[in-house]
């Protein structure tokens, strides 16, 4: 087996908040929803310093808001199909809606577009890692 690091753990946890930022996107609408993330960061920091194949996040991680001087404490965890738990925060909003909804689509997209941009350069280092070893393999 391939030794990727932690850029497997990285892809699984890119993928989940892919998950999460999409459900905000489609209930922008809903009355009530509280939108959510990953602090992602926080997740590969504790990854890297943890056994590859047993990453576990239980400390509650504050999410910062731009021009909003609180922390948001309120958080669960998520388990993924791979065992990877991590942990997965509803976000402050940075203005109330008066349905109580925390979803601002412009920040959504953004959080969409940056992760789909780290996702693609984690494919793409592994990629260059696995075109690497094959070479070696074949001696070139």
């Amino acid at each position: 087996m391939i030794s990727l690091g932690i850029h497997e753990k990285a892809l699984e946890v890119q993928s989940r908040r892919t998950q999460l930022i999409s459900n905000n996107l489609a209930n922008a609408d809903t009355p009530g929803y509280q939108a959510q993330d990953i602090d992602f960061r926080a997740v590969l920091a504790n990854a890297a310093g943890s056994d590859s194949n047993n990453i576990q996040l239980t400390a509650n991680i504050p999410l910062w808001m731009p021009n909003h001087g609180e922390k948001n404490h309120k958080h669960y965890s998520i388990n993924s199909s791979h065992g990877l738990t991590s942990s997965s925060q509803f976000r402050t909003p940075s203005s109330p809606s008066l349905d109580n909804n925390t979803v601002d689509v412009s920040m959504e997209r953004a959080a969409f577009a940056e992760n789909n941009l780290r996702f693609n350069a984690t494919l793409t280092f592994i990629n260059g890692k696995i075109q690497s070893m094959m070479k070696a393999l074949r001696g070139e």
